[in-house]
């Protein structure tokens, strides 16, 4: 210590004027760290990748509501002379959503799925005569739930001088009575499933045989997504109609057949998902997640190589300057000693 002032008795310490050394970033080790880095990022995606190659499935069962179906429309006892009526009523609401299938006298007329506020409305095609409409809760997983009180429905042929459809007519001729028309080849489709299942690709295959009626059978589908497609069918064997769709939702989907004697009938129908999608912890597909993980994980790989771009610079700030103001004063000492 030295005294600056003795009175006031002030001191500092004493300045010895020698440098410290210069301790500088230990880039080796910065530069090891990076290196290390790289290759887990690349053995951690080549361990994704091979993760990927292997597929597992199960299938757990979704949920059944409580309470059945009730259908309001048609009444029961109901006498038309209707071709197609659309059978409505209320639903049990649970996630994931339920399909309701319509079954005329025990087979499948039509399929949809019930709305959030509890409603489904089913247009099917009758036949003639007395028929018994049931309405069942059926899950996405397809599991069977409650069933609806029975309703019947007669159809009835038209009133004498009313126009007859097409479908009332056999080899091209009107019939002239309830019995007659009860013993037509009556067209139907029957449908493999109560819905059409969609995988993960958005790929569906609806499963149905055309039964009765006369071959060869014109089919157009309305897949429900803006597309229409159209077959020939020329028996009664099992057929598979595949379609792609481009989102994961459920799509209303509607075949119409007619037979070689314009008999023509319908069938409507559910697409549904049952997607299950894997989520990663930093998974920047989905909303739970803060922004900036997401962000991280997208761009990992730029990210990394502006932090190595950083490191040489700062590197080259702190020695290569260095090196490069050496050298040139060495260069101009040389000029100096050559003159």
């Amino acid at each position: 210590m030295k005294t600056v002032h003795h009175t006031l008795k002030l001191r500092h310490h004493k300045h010895t004027g020698k440098l410290l050394p210069h301790r500088h970033t230990s880039y080796r080790v910065l530069f090891l760290l990076l290196f290390f880095a790289i290759v887990t990022m690349a053995l951690l995606e080549n361990f994704r990748i091979a993760a990927l190659d292997y597929t597992v499935s199960a299938t757990v069962p979704a949920p059944l509501p409580s309470g059945a179906p009730v259908i309001e429309k048609p009444r029961p006892a109901t006498v038309t002379d209707a071709e197609q009526i659309t059978v409505s009523g209320t639903c049990p609401v649970v996630i994931p959503a339920v399909i309701i299938a319509i079954y005329n006298d025990g087979v499948l007329a039509g399929s949809t799925e019930c709305t959030n506020n509890g409603r489904f409305s089913v247009p099917i095609v009758l036949m003639y005569g007395e028929q018994t409409l049931v309405a069942t809760v059926i899950t996405v997983t397809n599991n069977e739930g409650e069933s609806s009180a029975p309703v019947t429905v007669t159809r009835t042929f038209p009133a004498e001088g009313e126009e007859e459809p097409e479908i009332h007519k056999q080899d091209g001729i009107p019939t002239n009575s309830l019995q007659e028309a009860e013993s037509l080849n009556f067209l139907q489709i029957i449908p493999k499933d109560s819905f059409v299942t969609m995988d993960m690709e958005g790929n569906v295959v609806w499963r149905v045989a055309i039964s009765q009626g006369k071959p060869p059978y014109k089919v157009k589908i309305d897949w429900g997504d803006g597309r229409t497609d159209g077959y020939t069918v020329h028996d009664d064997a099992l057929q598979q109609f595949t379609h792609q769709y481009s989102a994961q939702q459920a799509y209303t989907i509607t075949m119409t057949v007619i037979d070689a004697n314009e008999q023509k009938t319908r069938l409507l129908s559910v697409a549904v998902s049952l997607k299950m999608k894997y989520v990663a912890p930093f998974d920047d597909t989905t909303d739970h997640i803060p922004a900036f993980i997401g962000f991280i994980n997208r761009y990992k790989w730029q990210l990394y190589f502006g932090a190595v771009i950083a490191v040489v610079f700062l590197w080259y700030l702190e020695h290569g300057r260095k090196h490069l103001v050496r050298a040139t004063k060495r260069h101009h000492r040389r000029r100096r000693l050559a003159h």
